[in-house]
């Protein structure tokens, strides 16, 4: 992400500001987690939570159709990634592959991926987009050999034989019910 914001001619004079952590660090954290056998568990926040991949990745993760649609919060319009857009799995096949590189080289096992799927704006995708994103998701996870966690609402749209690992945010019994 940083080398394409590089290439795009965004000034980036303190990486960590940006970014959090090198990817250098990101490995020796997982060293130290593993020592104390702690497991990280990765989230790439999708479809929502997506502005800033879009804001790097413009026009790739854009979808003028999503523009289009009636929805409460128009100010989370730009918030999801073009789930309809095969250039959207490549960049997530692509942040993937590079956190299994990570995991690799630091020597430990990611069972999990966590592909968030909470908080998509009512109005923006379709139940048909909803379901095709998850497949999809699903299928890159099954081929890098990894198992699907998300928030609850990827309950709605994962099938129970893909064993999602379902993790509660809303902290209400009737929410933790519904899994």
């Amino acid at each position: 992400l940083a080398d394409h914001c590089r290439k795009i001619d965004v000034n980036f004079d303190d990486y960590e500001e940006w970014f959090g952590k090198s990817r250098e660090q990101f490995i020796d954290i997982l060293r130290y987690a593993q020592q104390r056998h702690i497991s990280i568990i990765p989230e790439l926040d999708v479809p929502a939570h997506s502005r800033a991949a879009r804001w790097a990745m413009q026009p790739m993760l854009d979808n003028p159709v999503m523009a289009t649609r009636e929805m409460p919060r128009p100010d989370f319009r730009d918030n999801v990634i073009a789930v309809m857009q095969e250039e959207t799995y490549v960049f997530i096949d692509q942040v993937i592959t590079d956190i299994q590189a990570m995991y690799e080289e630091a020597g430990c096992a990611l069972p999990y991926l966590n592909i968030g799927g909470d908080e998509v704006p009512e109005g923006i995708l379709t139940e048909e987009e909803q379901q095709s994103f998850c497949n999809r998701m699903l299928a890159i996870l099954q081929r890098h050999g990894l198992q699907p966690a998300g928030w609850e609402e990827i309950s709605a749209f994962c099938p129970a034989a893909s064993q999602p690992l379902c993790l509660n945010w809303h902290n209400g019994p009737e929410h933790l019910q519904a899994l």
